[in-house]
C-alpha cells in the first residue's frame, strides 16, 4: 500500500493518476502562488519561455519531493538525506 491510501495498480491507471495529480495540488495549495503558476502553466503552456519554465520547474522540486516521499513512505529517508546535504 502507497501513501494517500493508494495501492501501486492505481498508478498503472488513467484515473489513479488523475488523482494523484488531484492529491498533488491539493497539498500544493498550501503554496498559493505556486499553485497558482503551475495551473497557469497547465492552462497556457505555450505562454511560458523556456526561462520561465525552468524557474517553475526548479520551484516545484521541493513539494514534489515531498509529495512522493510521503507517497512511498519514505519521508523518514528524504528527512536524513536532507540533513546530510545541509551539513555539507
Amino acid at each position: 500500500m502507497l501513501g494517500f491510501g493508494l495501492d501501486f495498480a492505481a498508478l498503472a491507471t488513467r484515473d489513479g493518476l488523475v488523482g494523484l495529480d488531484r492529491l498533488f495540488l491539493e497539498r500544493l495549495a498550501a503554496e498559493p502562488d505556486l499553485h497558482r503558476r503551475l495551473l497557469a502553466a497547465r492552462a497556457a503552456p505555450d505562454a511560458l519561455d523556456a526561462k520561465a519554465e525552468g524557474e517553475l520547474v526548479v520551484a516545484l522540486g521541493p513539494p514534489l519531493e515531498g509529495f512522493v516521499a510521503a507517497l512511498f513512505g519514505i519521508e523518514a529517508e528524504l528527512d536524513a538525506i536532507t540533513a546530510e546535504t545541509a551539513a555539507l
